[in-house]
């Protein structure tokens, strides 16, 4: 694949992430009388050429969003943005809780567990590798972070 094939695949994937979040919103505000509410978050702009990634929270009542740059913002069900999470490196992924209380944050080398009120609680940092994703256990006691090379996992 060519680098502008590359660059327009991307860009379709950023697009299509962007409709499936706005269709998340849109769903959340439900429909009154038929008359659909469309609830657009103000003030969240998409940055670079990073990665966009969404996860609303189990319980529904939240949607985490970055995308790509240093900071991942939590959106309640009316649209209104309530907490900036700020990390030193761009923000690669995201999850939450399976009680939504707690959000992991996944940059290059570390992962970053907060609260939902902006809260930091604690780094984790495996040694020389470079973190590509990471989820909590069903039970939300442990989380399991993956490089490309290994993979972790802490209790909480």
């Amino acid at each position: 694949m060519n680098n502008l094939s590359m660059k327009t695949t991307e860009c379709l994937n950023r697009y299509f992430r962007t409709i499936l979040c706005l269709s998340i919103l849109i769903s959340w505000g439900g429909l009154a009388a038929q008359r659909p509410t469309l609830v657009v978050p103000i003030g969240h702009t998409i940055g670079g050429f990073g990665s966009f990634t969404t996860h609303p929270s189990p319980d529904g009542r939240w949607i985490i969003i970055a995308d790509g740059s240093k900071i991942a913002k939590l959106w309640n069900q009316e649209g209104r943005m309530v907490v900036n999470f700020e990390m030193k490196e761009d923000i690669k992924n995201i999850a939450f809780s399976p009680d939504s209380k707690t959000i992991l944050l996944i940059n290059g080398d570390r992962a970053a567990l907060w609260d939902i009120n902006g809260r930091h609680i604690r780094d984790f940092v495996p040694d020389a590798y470079a973190l590509d994703t990471g989820d909590f256990s069903p039970d939300g006691q442990s989380i399991v972070l993956v490089a490309e090379e290994a993979g972790f996992s802490y209790e909480l």
